[in-house]
């Protein structure tokens, strides 16, 4: 039997007293994270010199992007509410996504609430990569809104060889004759002047009637203007009960007019 001296036995516990003292001594404190660093701040107002009341819905859409020699990365889009002008706004990005070496613009606009642009920045405004130390004061520019399509007609149905609702002829100056066909959307007035040399067909003829009994046909924006007025009119032996005057960008031919205007 192997007998350990009293000097071993105390190095022993000496020993085993350091390992448990420091098993249980507690771990030294975890350094303290860097702090993070405050995003980039992109401020300033909207503004716009039309005094037009805002629609309702109305928001300004705000744009930072960045450009770069592998094309353009937007990097932070903010959109509020606007009731006029001025219209601030703040865009918030963090300094880590943004590359100092390439340019930066802001684009901006204001939207009705269906999407279309009521305002917008005629050009992109160039911004420092480090964010605004002063704020932007962005001028925007009136769309004027487009007008939508025009819907397509019905064709208007024409009678072939249908007889004129009114006929008229003259003398004066020269030898003229006028023709109405058709009604409403499909009325229509021929023009025959120079005994036949100068022959012309107007399409969407307007009439009116006055009431002195009088009917005016106008048509091409008003420069062409024909007028049947009741009472007797006599051309040679021919009876007429109704006197008629075709005006022409100026001039006038007068005549008689049979038919029922």
């Amino acid at each position: 039997m192997r007998v350990v001296s009293v000097r071993t036995a105390r190095v022993w516990t000496a020993t085993l007293l350091v390992l448990v003292l420091a098993a249980c001594a507690p771990l030294p404190p975890k350094p303290a994270p860097l702090p993070t660093p405050p995003p980039l701040v992109y401020a300033g107002s909207l503004l716009w010199r039309e005094r037009i009341a805002m629609p309702p819905g109305a928001h300004a859409v705000v744009t930072l992007t960045q450009q770069g020699p592998d094309g353009a990365r937007d990097l932070a889009q903010i959109s509020r509410p606007v009731h006029g002008s001025p219209a601030t706004f703040e865009i918030e990005v963090a300094r880590g996504s943004v590359n100092a070496s390439v340019r930066h613009v802001l684009q901006a606009r204001i939207e009705d609430a269906h999407g279309a642009t009521l305002w917008r920045l005629p050009h992109v405004v160039v911004v420092p990569a480090t964010g605004t130390s002063t704020p932007l004061a962005l001028l925007l520019v009136w769309v004027p809104p487009t007008a939508p399509a025009p819907r397509p007609e019905a064709p208007v149905p024409v009678v072939p060889n249908a007889p004129p609702a009114v006929s008229a002829l003259g003398l004066r100056p020269s030898g003229w004759n006028a023709f109405i066909y058709g009604e409403e959307r499909a009325r229509r007035l021929e023009t025959v002047v120079g005994g036949g040399e100068v022959r012309r067909t107007y399409s969407s003829v307007l009439r009116q009637r006055l009431r002195s009994g009088a009917v005016i046909f106008t048509a091409n924006h008003g420069w062409v203007r024909f007028t049947v007025s009741p009472g007797g009119c006599r051309i040679g032996s021919e009876h007429f009960a109704w006197t008629a005057m075709l005006e022409v960008t100026g001039a006038t031919f007068r005549g008689c007019a049979s038919g029922i205007p």
